[in-house]
């Protein structure tokens, strides 16, 4: 399977009055990225990002317009997605934020933060295609879970289809953890306390 395209779409809502504050700007206009990555196979993962100064502009008219920050996806992200395997979300992630580092990017305007921004909306944009091509949402991922209880435990990581032995069942990681909630518990209740 192969990355075929890479797209994006702003929505914006209407104005606010007043507006409200998000961390640490205000948001007078709510916005949103849309990332859609299709592979060569059909499958379309989609991934979002919001509240991204840059993304839009207003014209003279009153209308919308993609602005500087929206060039993030199709000039500088696009091109390392295209032709890659969509499966491969290490890889990609670590080529996407390597960007981040050459000194190319800020003769465009744009700023780290927007493109982190941009680059978790493609990530999960991945995660959504691993999931569908799995028929599974991604918390079930066996994959995903090895690599979590890994990780969890300080151990190393190994490739796809090998487990560590004390991990071979999926629930002894979560029941060593504390994160493990069993079936005849209350579902109102947080696992592991």
């Amino acid at each position: 399977m192969k990355i075929r395209d890479v797209d994006y779409e702003i929505l914006a809502w209407p104005e606010l009055d007043p507006p409200f504050w998000m961390s640490l700007l205000p948001v007078n206009r709510p916005h949103e990225l849309i990332v859609k990555i299709s592979t060569d196979e059909g499958i379309v993962g989609i991934g979002h990002t919001d509240q991204i100064p840059g993304v839009y502009r207003v014209d003279t008219h009153g209308r919308l317009q993609a602005g500087n920050a929206s060039r993030i996806l199709p000039d500088l992200l696009a091109p390392i997605l295209m032709g890659r395997d969509p499966t491969d979300i290490e890889a990609l992630w670590n080529d996407m934020f390597g960007v981040t580092y050459k000194k190319h990017w800020n003769r465009y305007g744009w700023s780290r933060g927007q493109i982190m921004a941009v680059i978790a909306a493609c990530d999960m944009a991945l995660w959504d295609i691993r999931s569908e091509e799995a028929g599974q949402p991604v918390f079930r991922l066996p994959w995903w879970l090895q690599d979590v209880c890994a990780l969890l435990h300080g151990r190393r990581l190994l490739p796809r289809g090998q487990v560590h032995r004390p991990l071979e069942k999926r629930n002894d990681c979560f029941q060593e953890t504390g994160l493990y909630r069993r079936e005849n518990e209350s579902r109102g209740r947080i696992a592991g306390r």
